[in-house]
């Protein structure tokens, strides 16, 4: 069996560095815990190249000067390092208009079928740009992703990732890579259980949609600048027609200003509310910061999140067709999107 060790706070000094793995993976190098990691996004980038191990291939997703600092590391370090975008990259296959997915297709009660016939489903829906399973009430989104290799210790190959956000089609490109190395010694990880494992991925509260009263609400834990400017991204990819309506709460210890001016668009309808920390941004300070003209601000979570659904329900019965023109995203703190999810479910 293999485990996957995720670093608590920057990596060299973390307690995981203990271990020597089969191959260290890094990500994107952002502005979170800067004071701990050194203050700077150079200081950040040394302590995430902190786990690179003698002899121990590197996945990179980092770019500019951070990718600069973990590959000399690397080469220190006589690692073989494999960057997205130079040996590997992924990008999602978006229809061309509206995709329509035929109702035995896009709308299966997953409760009332048997095993064979949803492994037929899947296998359907994964020839689709897009799919959506209902399932209990929530929508499973999915996307197809084009994986392509520009080396020879890896293969390219599609596939369907139930997990909605560009950022994931990034991040499950550096898992892709990572199963495709381990599979050079081991036997046992084929391309079609790399594939399985890409449909069956769930991580709730990271651009999760669900579905309710016709619309779509969707559930998202950034919480600094990068990671909002990837939450709007991705609503922009994937929603970009429709009304946004947001319930809102940052901590008071993030760039709130930055992440509101990048989030929000005019049009834009805004709930901000109190997340369950004692670092919580007031959001009538959130409210007077944001650039929109329609906001309000109400400090219990739970009122906040009722209010943004009677606003989506209303906006959906008086949309015109039969899909909604109105989505509603809850955002800006782990704190509230943890609680809003135990409201939800």
């Amino acid at each position: 069996e293999y485990a996957v060790i995720e670093v608590g706070l920057g990596g060299l000094l973390d307690s995981t560095n203990v271990i020597t793995p089969e191959v260290s993976v890094i990500t994107n190098v952002s502005f979170e815990h800067a004071d701990k990691c050194g203050g700077t996004l150079e200081g950040i980038a040394k302590h995430k190249a902190g786990i690179i191990k003698p002899g121990v291939p590197v996945i990179a997703g980092a770019d500019g000067m951070a990718l600069e600092i973990i590959q000399r590391v690397a080469a220190d370090n006589k690692s073989e390092i494999y960057i997205v975008g130079r040996d590997f990259e992924a990008k999602p296959i978006k229809p061309l208009g509206q995709l329509s997915i035929p109702p035995n297709l896009g709308n299966t009660s997953v409760g009332n079928m048997s095993p064979s016939m949803i492994d037929l489903q899947i296998e359907a829906l994964s020839a689709l740009p897009y799919g959506r399973c209902e399932s209990e009430g929530n929508t499973v989104r999915t996307q197809l992703v084009e994986f392509a290799s520009h080396n020879d210790q890896m293969a390219s190959l599609d596939y369907k990732l139930a997990l909605m956000g560009l950022h994931q089609v990034e991040n499950s490109s550096l898992a892709a890579a990572a199963a495709m190395l381990l599979a050079v010694n081991d036997l046992r990880i084929t391309q079609r259980a790399l594939k399985k494992a890409m449909a069956d991925v769930h991580w709730p509260g990271r651009f999760e949609v669900m579905s309710r009263n016709g619309y779509e609400l969707i559930i998202d834990g950034a919480h600094n600048p990068a990671g909002i400017r990837t939450l709007r991204d991705s609503l922009d990819y994937y929603y970009p027609d429709k009304k946004r309506i947001f319930v809102l709460g940052i901590l008071r210890d993030k760039d709130f200003e930055g992440m509101l001016e990048i989030l929000l668009r005019p049009e834009d309808r805004v709930i901000f509310t109190t997340p369950s920390s004692e670092r919580a941004a007031d959001p009538v300070e959130l409210l007077e910061c944001a650039k929109v003209e329609n906001k309000d601000a109400i400090g219990d979570p739970k009122k906040a999140l009722e209010r943004g659904m009677g606003l989506a329900e209303n906006a959906t019965r008086e949309s015109e067709g039969t899909e909604s023109d109105t989505i509603l995203i809850c955002a800006g703190s782990l704190y509230l999107i943890g609680y809003l999810r135990t409201l939800l479910k």
